[in-house]
């Protein structure tokens, strides 16, 4: 970032002019740092910076110089990068509302979605993060958390939801495994409380594949619905939803397969019977679709290895006229002899 020249990383400026010297190299390129980004020489440079999500010891040996640390915040970095391809995002990514913060300013990273509990997005940046809860007051706080995705998607706020829903499941994941710390082994959940952990994300998970859905993001939907369906609750509409991804991703036989496993949980459901229906017809015609396909790609293979012999055959009986021809001259007298 930083290129407020010409916005393509190609450009920068900063009060110093258009480069400025080094300063010291004494920090090293760790994860969660704020760095210059040079022309590659020394005292070069300039108003673009980079934010390290991972250790970059190359940077090292740059003329790069490390000149802060991202103190909240750092997993967005690693969300952007999961939707990025070949350097483009694959999503739309907005940064909105940024800026300078005062000494006396609120950072303002917590959301209110639960009224106890102000939560950031992610448990990383959670200053309670190492306080000792009971499982009640955990599935207090998840179940706020995805009460507000529920608030947004009855409102349609689609994007809203599935920010919720995804948080939810990150602070679950957070609770489950910070017992598996060293020394920190008390704040495993307790066995008997697994199943009402377990129950909430496969909820959780089962809110998510709808929003998946509703943002044509068929494959997102199935994954999510895989996750429900292995937490072993809520299988018959895990199997209706991701039957219905499948059919919208033309996997026709997949989606016979979990309408029908999903109409044997719930065999009086029309709606699972109809969308069963439905795939079965769209699967037998594209499997005689296919069919049609395959044989005229035999008849077009057979016709032109037919005509490929008919052409050699054609080729054959020629060189076999004009060896008979040639001996037929060589046989017979020539001109000249006949003379004599």
């Amino acid at each position: 970032g930083g290129d407020v020249v010409k916005d393509d990383g190609s450009g920068g400026e900063s009060i110093y002019g258009t480069t400025f010297a080094d300063e010291n190299r004494l920090f090293k390129h760790d994860a969660g740092v704020i760095s210059t980004k040079s022309y590659g020489l020394p005292n070069s440079n300039n108003s673009q910076f980079i934010l390290t999500c991972e250790p970059a010891p190359e940077l090292d040996r740059s003329y790069s110089v490390v000149f802060g640390r991202i103190l909240r915040g750092l997993p967005i970095l690693y969300e952007m990068q999961r939707v990025s391809e070949n350097n483009e995002p694959k999503e739309e990514i907005l940064i909105r509302n940024c800026g300078e913060l005062k000494t006396t300013d609120e950072w303002g990273f917590c959301e209110f979605d639960t009224p106890n509990y102000p939560l950031p997005p992610y448990p990383r940046d959670w200053d309670l993060k190492l306080d000792d809860y009971k499982t009640v007051d955990l599935l207090e706080i998840l179940c706020d958390i995805r009460e507000a995705g529920n608030g947004a998607y009855r409102s349609n706020m689609l994007g809203k939801a599935r920010r919720k829903y995804r948080k939810a499941i990150r602070y679950y994941n957070f609770f489950m495994t910070r017992g598996k710390w060293e020394n920190f082994e008390y704040f495993a959940i307790p066995e008997k409380d697994l199943n009402s952990m377990h129950e909430f994300a496969s909820v959780n998970y089962s809110n998510m594949a709808a929003v998946e859905m509703k943002l044509h993001k068929f494959e997102n939907a199935i994954y999510y619905c895989t996750e429900t369906i292995y937490l072993g609750k809520h299988c018959c509409k895990a199997y209706f939803r991701r039957g219905q991804a499948y059919y919208c991703l033309w996997r026709y036989a997949e989606a016979v397969r979990d309408f029908s496993r999903s109409a044997l949980l719930n065999p009086s459901n029309k709606q699972i019977q109809n969308e069963l229906t439905r795939a079965k017809d769209r699967l037998a015609k594209s499997r005689a679709a296919h069919l049609s396909r395959m044989e005229r790609l035999v008849d077009d293979i057979l016709e032109d290895v037919v005509e490929e012999e008919e052409e050699e055959l054609e080729r054959e009986l020629e060189a076999i006229d004009r060896e008979a021809a040639y001996n037929l001259r060589m046989a017979s007298p020539t001109e000249s002899s006949e003379a004599l």
